[in-house]
């Protein structure tokens, strides 16, 4: 099944009806927010794909990266600045991964995670920043952890781009409160080297903490 909302192409299964009309809602309210906070209103068509179970999501995964996706994932973006597709686990078998704990406010916070990475991808022109930054954005813009203040890790292992996901929001936290918003959206299409971004925001946490 199908639903198109201005650029946005829905591509769903009947089960998703009973919870598709809130989550779209969510990102509709959501995405006025993004634009702004990028600075454009794209008209490329992004597709949002919602795929019934997680072993399908985890074949599609492997199709496109070429390496299993982990119990944790049950959404991602695949990098091409041709085509911009989202692919997300129904809501109706997340409650049956590891995730199933949390709300469905998690779960739409996840969509906007994704959103936030292809509309990182159209403003870069298919540049993205380093790992920790790219998804510092995202989790800062969907808010999905907002009572994470300092980054809890050391700077390889923040630059190694595998630890826990609040440590990327504290992050993108701290990089808002120390750059303009000018050079905030260069670090996003790599005009500035992240590197040296994170090691600067590191000194400030430094000092604050």
């Amino acid at each position: 099944m199908k639903k198109i909302i201005d650029n946005i192409v829905i591509n769903y299964q009947r089960e998703a009806e009973v919870y598709l009309n809130d989550l779209l809602e969510h990102l509709l309210n959501s995405r006025i927010e993004i634009y702004n906070f990028f600075g454009i209103t794209p008209k490329n068509k992004i597709e949002i794909n919602i795929i019934p179970t997680k072993g399908k999501l985890d074949e599609i995964f492997k199709a496109n990266f070429n390496y299993d996706a982990s119990e944790f994932v049950v959404g991602f973006t695949p990098i091409d600045k041709d085509r911009y597709q989202i692919y997300l686990l129904s809501y109706n078998d997340y409650k049956n991964t590891v995730h199933h704990y949390k709300s469905f406010e998690d779960y739409k916070r996840t969509l906007i995670h994704e959103f936030v990475h292809i509309i990182n991808v159209i403003f870069s022109n298919g540049l993205f920043p380093i790992t920790p930054i790219w998804e510092g954005v995202a989790t800062f813009l969907s808010k999905q952890y907002e009572d994470s203040y300092e980054i809890k890790v050391s700077e390889e292992e923040l630059l190694e781009g595998n630890c826990d996901y609040r440590n990327y929001y504290a992050l993108f936290s701290l990089i808002t409160r120390s750059y303009n918003h000018e050079d905030v959206l260069k670090i996003l299409n790599t005009n500035i080297d992240g590197n040296i971004v994170i090691e600067e925001v590191l000194k400030v946490q430094k000092s604050i903490y």
